[in-house]
């Protein structure tokens, strides 16, 4: 563009069958976990289409395993990241100032280790980084937990709490303060973050187990204790998490 005129149709359907047929084999491989077929139908994809720029997003079935096969090519580089979305890059000579100036190398957000260990500076900054150009929980949560590596808790308590000011429903940060709070016994914080936590995230059952923990074990209030859990059980929504809510419930006494 200019000279090339682009359209973008966002409708994938009307073309599986026709236009796209490796888009259809590559949702087959993803849902049988077939990787090795996955990433040979990924990259046919990419070579038959010249594809520089790949943009994922939080969809269950085929994205994660591009992430993964993307994340571990030295040939691909993220260079953007938010609470719904990464955008990798190919290391093609099309995009060299933009890799240049974005690329990341120790920040991996949205894999299982979200940052490289071995560089937890370079991760620092790099999540810093693109929190400035887009702010997400995703971000400020990894910051604070890049902190606690630092040994700097007053920063970490701070990114926390600005990951829930991001988005008050993403739940890790509450959970990293309230551990905080409780190293540090301040355990009124740790009961004002589980409910906020309960008051976002009704139906997870680690605020009520939390709360009933410190009436039970701290303040010796089996009542409030009882009160919290049965509250719990009334929201939770699987049984595995009834589960753990009455075992916890039957152990008090009464």
């Amino acid at each position: 563009y200019p000279y090339q005129k682009v359209f973008i149709d966002g409708r994938t359907d009307p073309y599986f069958c026709c236009e796209l047929p490796l888009l259809t084999q590559l949702n087959t491989y993803a849902q049988a976990n077939n990787m090795p077929q996955f990433s040979k139908t990924f990259y046919d994809l990419v070579n038959k289409y010249t594809i520089s720029f790949v943009i994922t997003t939080r969809e269950p079935t085929i994205d994660p395993k591009v992430v993964q096969l993307l994340t571990n090519n030295p040939d691909w580089s993220l260079v953007f990241w938010d609470d719904n979305a990464q955008i990798f890059v190919k290391h093609d000579g099309k995009n060299t100032q933009l890799l240049q100036e974005f690329a990341a190398t120790a920040a991996t957000p949205y894999s299982q280790n979200p940052y490289n260990k071995q560089k937890v500076d370079e991760a620092l900054a790099e999540y810093k980084r693109m929190a400035a150009i887009a702010d997400s929980a995703k971000s400020e949560n990894i910051i604070g937990l890049l902190y606690l590596q630092k040994h700097n808790t007053t920063a970490a308590m701070q990114a926390f709490t600005d990951a829930i000011r991001v988005n008050p429903s993403y739940v890790p940060p509450y959970l990293n303060l309230v551990e905080l709070n409780l190293a540090a016994q301040k355990f009124d914080a740790a009961l004002t973050v589980s409910k906020q936590l309960i008051a976002t995230n009704p139906t997870i059952p680690d605020p009520y187990l939390i709360i009933g923990n410190i009436e039970l074990k701290i303040y010796n209030n089996s009542a409030a204790a009882k009160d919290i859990l049965s509250q719990g059980l009334q929201n939770v929504t699987t049984d595995a998490d009834r589960q753990k809510l009455q075992a916890f419930l039957n152990s008090i006494a009464y």
